[in-house]
């Protein structure tokens, strides 16, 4: 199985606080060259809550765990879905 996580291992965690930043920021930077409304940025603060909540909570030694981390970031992507369209619509 060829795993980005299996490959970081133990550092993983310490990885996903240098990626999912740079995500957030990068999701930030397109939300505001498109010129998106303030309704944006409240979503996208939720769906950095959702982040922070996956690295604080995941259980890398936890195959079960890591699924479900995974499977969440559905969540994650529907919030950043919200916030395109709050930014359209707000």
């Amino acid at each position: 199985v060829k795993s980005t996580a299996l490959r970081l291992g133990d550092a993983t965690v310490t990885w996903l606080w240098l990626f999912y930043p740079m995500a957030l920021a990068l999701i930030g930077a397109a939300g505001w060259a498109a010129g998106l409304g303030w309704g944006f940025w409240p979503f996208l603060a939720l769906a950095g809550a959702h982040l922070v909540w996956q690295i604080r909570q995941v259980d890398i030694h936890d195959g079960a765990d890591c699924l479900a981390k995974f499977k969440s970031n559905r969540h994650f992507g529907w919030l950043v879905l919200a916030a395109i369209v709050a930014g359209r619509v707000l």
